[in-house]
C-alpha cells in the first residue's frame, strides 16, 4: 500500500494525473488484487490461489487492458465494479466495500 502512495506521490510531483493504481500482493501461490484511487485504497476480499492461474492472468490483463483503455480516454471507472468488457467470463468484480 506504501508503495502505491508513493506511485502517486512520484507521479503528482512529474505533473502526471494518474486517477488509479493497481497492486499485486503475492507470495507466488496466493494472489491478492489491490486498487488505489481518490485517496482510497480498495483490497479485493477474494484469495487467488495458483491452482487457478487462468483467473489469476486473466485480472492482470484485464488490467493491462484498462490500462490501454485509459489512456485513449475511453474508460470509464465509476463505481467499484471493474467488470466492463469481454474478459472471457474471467475478471469479476474485483472490489467490494464492506
Amino acid at each position: 500500500m506504501a508503495e502505491m502512495i508513493a506511485a502517486r506521490i512520484f507521479n503528482e510531483r512529474k505533473n502526471n494525473r494518474i486517477t488509479e493504481i493497481y497492486g499485486v500482493v503475492t507470495t507466488g501461490t496466493n494472489w491478492k488484487f489491490l486498487r488505489y484511487c481518490e485517496q482510497t485504497i480498495e483490497v479485493d476480499l477474494n484469495d487467488y490461489f495458483i491452482d487457478n492461474i487462468s483467473k489469476i492472468i486473466g485480472i492482470l490483463k484485464y488490467l493491462v487492458d484498462s490500462k490501454s483503455q485509459s489512456e485513449v480516454g475511453t474508460t470509464n471507472h465509476k463505481g467499484l465494479g471493474l467488470n466492463r468488457g469481454n474478459h472471457g467470463g474471467i475478471a469479476p468484480t474485483l472490489f467490494r466495500r464492506e
